[in-house]
């Protein structure tokens, strides 16, 4: 999975420089240029995961949402508190 990661990561940007296409479009976009390489069944599997991970990185680059790294053993401390 962290390939697929890199890939929507990539897509992501790759996307930015794309004109005329408002953040709905482009989170579409993505999406389908993911469907194009993965299996139906495991796109089905994994589409929830894939909009989450776009939206969850929108708002980490728009600063709406902090992301904190645990020093120690590297794990994110807000999911260890439980805080999301």
């Amino acid at each position: 999975m962290n390939t697929n990661f890199n890939t929507i990561i990539t897509l992501m940007n790759n996307v930015e420089s794309i004109k005329g296409m408002n953040g709905e479009q482009k989170k579409y976009y993505v999406i389908n240029e993911i469907k194009k390489i993965m299996t139906n069944e495991t796109f089905e599997r994994y589409e929830p995961f894939i909009s989450l991970t776009i939206d969850g990185l929108i708002n980490i680059s728009k600063k709406n949402l902090k992301l904190f790294v645990h020093k120690k053993n590297l794990c994110f401390s807000c999911i260890k508190n439980n805080c999301i």
